[in-house]
């Protein structure tokens, strides 16, 4: 089977000192309950997000002390279906959870990072198209995240129970 995919792109932010700026992911990985302990990362291919699979992408933001205060921001980036090319149709809820910690793109399933809180986003992958642009208000998160180090970490996991992704 061939699980969904997200391949991350930006966090766009708007700040007094920039109205359009942006911060490009410089981590992401997946990891798969299927292969425990595995690193699995380090792929330029879309991140598997499917059944027993999570994808974790980790961005970093300006200092509001040396920039200015984000007063807005969005996570951008591109779900594939069911296939590589998203030419099958994904299955399931998907999640987005800020996570706790650092982590390197070497985690595998069993060292992965906990989430923070309960997921701040999902998409369920049935009612999308193969392929779509995803956009989600990260406004919060960013700011928090600016108040001590910069950096946002995302994890992006199926729901327990879903079924898995089609073949």
């Amino acid at each position: 089977m061939i699980a969904a995919g997200f391949l991350c792109t930006s966090i766009a932010w708007t700040a007094a000192a920039d109205p359009n700026a942006v911060s490009v992911c410089v981590a992401d990985t997946w990891v798969s309950a299927a292969y425990p302990g595995i690193a699995l990362g380090r792929s330029d291919a879309a991140l598997r997000t499917g059944s027993g699979e999570e994808a974790f992408l980790r961005f970093q933001l300006p200092s509001a002390i040396l920039f200015s205060a984000i007063t807005e921001a969005t996570l951008r980036g591109r779900f594939y279906g069911g296939s590589p090319t998203g030419q099958a149709a994904g299955r399931g809820v998907h999640h987005f959870a800020v996570v706790a910690g650092a982590w390197s793109e070497d985690i595998t399933w069993a060292t992965r990072p906990d989430a923070l809180e309960a997921p701040f986003a999902s998409f369920d992958a049935t009612a999308n198209p193969t392929s779509r642009e995803l956009r989600f208000d990260v406004t919060s998160i960013a700011q928090a995240a600016q108040a001590v180090d910069g950096v946002v970490s995302i994890r992006i996991s199926a729901v327990p129970g879903d079924p898995a992704p089609l073949a």
